[in-house]
């Protein structure tokens, strides 16, 4: 209603322009003033509805290329957006699913017991993926795999830290858009059985930190290798080019 008003009221406008300061306007008058002819009311009559109609055309045309310019502005603008390179965008997944930082997320894997001198069991994290779903290069990743069981062997110890209090970090050169590879995994060694423990992944590159947090659930097996089959996270399908990186497990 409002812009339906809008348009009435510039019609209305227009047509007071061709009846008081238009040519036809100043013709009818010098004829009325300087001749003896009588202008009759039916031609003002007419010379009122012509006008009127052509005010109602030319608010129209003028609305019209407005709105064609606005149109072709949004174009060229969108043109420019999609001319731009999106900026990296990384993201953990496994398979096609993305893991994110609630926690949710559970893996069950096997707690592989070797007998030897000295007792101990194997722990391995995931195979988690990390995917650029960006459209440009993200460069010099730097991650770090950090979990929350103490005293396991090949880790870092990570101070201050009572969640997290061991760690391990891993580095990407370049991931590019669409690309993927298996990101944050680890291998440690336990003097005791471990049961369940959590795992929190951090990506650093030139853009926002990502943060993949899990659970892993572990079930006893026996050595001596760490099978193949059970590694659980697929290669994303939507991934462009296939990983070159060999599978850390094997």
């Amino acid at each position: 209603m409002r812009a339906a008003a809008e348009f009435a009221w510039l019609v209305l406008q227009t047509w007071a322009t061709w009846l008081t300061g238009s040519v036809v306007a100043l013709i009818l008058v010098l004829i009325d003033k300087l001749t003896n002819w009588r202008v009759p009311k039916r031609v003002y009559v007419v010379v009122a509805v012509a006008t009127l109609l052509v005010s109602f055309f030319q608010v129209w045309q003028g609305e019209r290329t407005k709105l064609i310019t606005a149109e072709e502005q949004v174009k060229e603008l969108q043109a420019k957006l999609d001319a731009k390179p999106r900026p990296a965008d990384l993201r953990f997944y496994c398979g096609d699913s993305e893991i994110g930082a609630d926690g949710k997320k559970e893996f069950t894997l096997p707690l592989v017991s070797r007998l030897g001198i000295i007792a101990e069991s194997s722990i391995y994290g995931p195979n988690i993926w990390i995917v650029n779903v960006g459209g440009s290069d993200a460069k010099d990743i730097h991650g770090q795999t950090y979990i929350s069981e103490r005293g396991l062997y090949h880790l870092q110890q990570n101070p201050g830290d009572n969640e997290y209090p061991m760690m391990t970090g891993w580095q990407i050169p370049v991931l590019h858009a669409m690309e993927g590879q298996p990101a944050g995994v680890f291998w440690a060694a336990s003097a005791k059985p471990i049961k369940i423990f959590r795992s929190k992944l951090e990506a650093h590159y030139d853009g926002p930190t990502v943060v993949a947090i899990f659970t892993v659930r572990l079930f006893p097996i026996s050595g001596p290798n760490y099978p193949a089959s059970a590694s659980p996270c697929a290669r994303p399908s939507f991934l462009r080019l296939p990983s070159s990186v060999p599978h850390p497990h094997r």
